[in-house]
């Protein structure tokens, strides 16, 4: 999923993430990685409990999307999340692009793609660009 490189410290510890993502393995690998910043983390396994989650908890700061999931895929769970919060921003991580393909995050409803296997810098980096620091 992600290349071993060390990461700058960042202390997001004011924030909040919403992780989508059906697979136990993908979702405890990202929780590890986020504990180091210390940044609050939800769990949705499927699409729509996402949008539930969007629903009930106001303190969302980003979402990281997983693509195949179950229920409703990550596009249309991201399209109905970005109608009801457009302020909250969303990124895809997905491994579903193949070499070569290139998909914008504009041909989406979503703030940024990240690739799978991702550089964990880059994902910092990308997570960055998107907090409201």
């Amino acid at each position: 999923m992600m290349n071993n490189e060390k990461t700058e410290k960042v202390d997001w510890n004011a924030f909040t993430v919403l992780i989508v993502e059906d697979d136990l393995a993908n979702y405890k690998l990202l929780e590890s990685l986020f504990k180091k910043t210390k940044i609050n983390i939800l769990w949705a396994k499927s699409g729509i409990e996402a949008i539930k989650t969007c629903e009930i908890c106001n303190k969302i700061n980003i979402i990281l999307m997983d693509i195949q999931l179950p229920e409703m895929d990550g596009f249309e769970a991201s399209k109905i999340i970005k109608s009801k919060h457009p302020d909250i921003p969303v990124i895809i991580l997905t491994a579903s692009v193949a070499d070569g393909e290139s998909i914008r995050a504009d041909d989406f409803i979503c703030d940024r793609i990240v690739s799978k296997p991702f550089n964990l810098n880059h994902l910092i980096n990308t997570i960055k660009e998107l907090l409201p620091l």
